[in-house]
């Protein structure tokens, strides 16, 4: 279901699927998505057998407080300098392109879904690309902070996992509300997405 949620609700993901130019092309761009993160996890699983093999042999001299620290510190140590500057390069343009797709997607969805219909109807289309770059900084505001709040949490894949999986099952809620029901009203779904989101918070 958590798949299903970010996937086939996630606005992130939906903007690209829309991005294709044909039903079909979607539909394989979501295929293909699924053998590639696939791949992606897998890779990440023998870097980490790799490194835990590599420092059982030859251990750091001070221990690390994180887990997630030692990838980086092999990078910077143990890596010739042309290779470790690529791979930080890579790291930091994997990191910029989904932190653009995010920011984006809330942007769109802040702008098309509350502010235009509700608050400011019939403005013109500069007015609301003001608004949206005005939106994307705020959501980039309010990212920086949940970041800064969640650090002490655990681990990165945990508190990525984590936070997800408490907000998109309201989001497939409202999907499904609208796929499998009568109720057809965007009143209707924000309501229960709010009853639903602060019930899991509660619990």
């Amino acid at each position: 279901s958590f798949t299903f949620a970010t996937h086939g609700t996630d606005q992130m993901m939906v903007q690209r699927y829309l991005a294709c130019r044909t039903k079909r092309r979607g539909q394989q761009a979501l295929i293909i998505s699924g053998f590639i993160v696939l791949a992606q996890f897998a890779l990440f699983l023998f870097i980490g057998v790799m490194l835990h093999t590599y420092y059982m042999h030859f251990p750091l001299e001070q221990p690390v407080e994180r887990a997630e620290s030692i990838f980086p510190i092999f990078i910077v140590q143990q890596m010739p300098p042309g290779i470790s500057g690529l791979v930080i390069a890579a790291v930091f343009a994997a990191a910029m392109s989904t932190l653009s797709s995010s920011l984006n997607s809330l942007s769109s969805s802040a702008v098309n879904d509350f502010y235009r219909p509700y608050l400011s109807p019939g403005r013109s289309e500069k007015h609301y690309v003001r608004v949206s770059q005005l939106c994307t900084a705020g959501w980039g505001i309010i990212l920086i902070a949940i970041a800064i709040v969640s650090r002490n949490w655990g681990g990165v894949g945990e508190v990525g996992l984590s936070i997800p999986s408490v907000i998109m099952g309201c989001v497939l809620g409202g999907f499904l509300l609208g796929k499998w029901t009568r109720v057809h009203t965007e009143m209707a779904a924000l309501l229960g997405m709010t009853v639903g989101l602060t019930t899991v918070l509660l619990v």
